[in-house]
């Protein structure tokens, strides 16, 4: 079942969650360095600079979590997700959830050997720059119209 975070009930579970799945693909950025979310402070930290945080359970033991924050530059404010999840299906129930209930635009930097990467392409992520080992996807209503040409397989 997938709910909204609620920190009076869900920090505990989530944190057991982030430290027996934390990897290093699971971080937030601050003063231009990456900060790995390993402990509770950390998990603080990345959960406080949030706009929403989507936790996918089952038998009160969580399976995923989605994240979503705002960053800005250049006169631009994206939304980015962040996500750790126990496996690809998940991320696909999670984005599922995220995509339909939201006009947004949604981007996610992304190894480009992610096992992940299919549930983005299946929930209507396109290519839209990539660099070294990362690409950059976008979806979201205004990018679609707006990007028409064809974009590079991300299969």
């Amino acid at each position: 079942m997938i709910t909204r975070y609620n920190q009076n009930k869900d920090f505990l579970n989530l944190l057991a969650f982030v430290l027996e799945y934390k990897n290093n693909d699971f971080f937030y950025t601050k003063d231009n360095e990456r900060k790995i979310v390993d402990n509770d402070s950390s998990l603080k930290t990345l959960i406080e600079d949030c706009k929403v945080v989507y936790i996918d359970e089952c038998n009160d033991d969580v399976t995923g979590l989605l994240l979503i924050w705002e960053a800005v530059g250049g006169n631009k404010t994206r939304n980015y997700i962040k996500y750790l999840v126990k496996t690809p299906m998940v991320l696909n129930n999670l984005l599922l959830n995220l995509t339909q209930n939201s006009k947004d635009e949604f981007y996610v930097k992304i190894k480009k050997d992610s096992p992940n990467l299919l549930a983005f392409k299946n929930n209507g992520f396109k290519f839209q720059n990539g660099r070294g080992k990362e690409i950059l996807l976008v979806k979201g209503n205004y990018y679609d119209s707006q990007h028409t040409k064809a974009r590079p397989n991300i299969s």
